[in-house]
C-alpha cells in the first residue's frame, strides 16, 4: 500500500488528547492480515425477531364519499370555489377517485369567469 492509500484513524487515548481537545490523526503504514484466534469461539447475537405487527384497520367503503358539492357549501372555504375544489381533488384522490372524475366533477361548475379553457 503507497503513502496515498494509508488509512487512518483518531487516537481517541486521554491521555493523547491534544490541547485545543481534538485527537491526533495516525495513519497506517503497514499491516499483516492476520485471524485473531478467539474468532472462532465468538457468537453472533440472535437475529431478533420481527415485531408484530397490528391488523389494519378495515377501510369502510360502504360510508358516502364527500361530493364536490359539499366541498363548495364548506364555510372553511369562505366561498373560494378554487380552494374548495383543490381539497376536493385532494379528498378524492386520497379516497381513490380517479383523476378523470375528479377533473370532471371540478369542471362540471360554470368556469366562464376563469376565461377560455383553451388558454
Amino acid at each position: 500500500m503507497s503513502d496515498d492509500e494509508a488509512t487512518g484513524f483518531a487516537n481517541r487515548k486521554v491521555n493523547r488528547q491534544l490541547a485545543n481537545g481534538l485527537f491526533p490523526f495516525v495513519r497506517f503504514h503497514k499491516a499483516e492480515i492476520c485471524t485473531f484466534e478467539a474468532a472462532r469461539t465468538l457468537t453472533l447475537p440472535p437475529t431478533p425477531k420481527p415485531a408484530p405487527t397490528l391488523p389494519r384497520a378495515p377501510v369502510n367503503l360502504a360510508r358516502p364519499l364527500k361530493t364536490i358539492q359539499q366541498f363548495h357549501e364548506d364555510p372553511r372555504y369562505e366561498g373560494d370555489y378554487s380552494r374548495a375544489d383543490f381539497a376536493y381533488a385532494i379528498y378524492a384522490h386520497s379516497n381513490g377517485i380517479d383523476e378523470s372524475t375528479i377533473i370532471e366533477s371540478i369542471l362540471s361548475r360554470d368556469m366562464s369567469k376563469k376565461g377560455n379553457a383553451a388558454a
